[in-house]
């Protein structure tokens, strides 16, 4: 299964889990959905503020000493950007 349907995987049992809350008890929920998005965030990395992040064998970052703000640069395959 590649990484990308891993994720969505992922997701669609934390989905599961949450529309089970009243059916099932809170705990084993809470149980479930820890275990579900500790498997989830090993193919998520965030960068809060300025930064980057260089995740996987074998990555790499640069460093720029200035001003690059809004500018992204992606090699690689399966490569998915979230900017909020």
């Amino acid at each position: 299964m590649g990484r990308r349907a891993e994720i969505e995987r992922l997701k669609q049992a934390i989905a599961v889990q949450e529309a089970l809350r009243g059916i099932l008890p809170d705990e084993q929920i809470e149980a479930a959905l820890q275990a579900l998005r500790a498997q989830l965030a090993r193919y998520q990395a965030e960068v809060q503020g300025s930064g980057a992040v260089a995740q996987g064998m074998g990555a790499t970052a640069v460093f720029i000493g200035g001003n690059a703000q809004g500018s992204i640069i992606i090699t690689g395959d399966e490569n998915e950007v979230n900017e909020e």
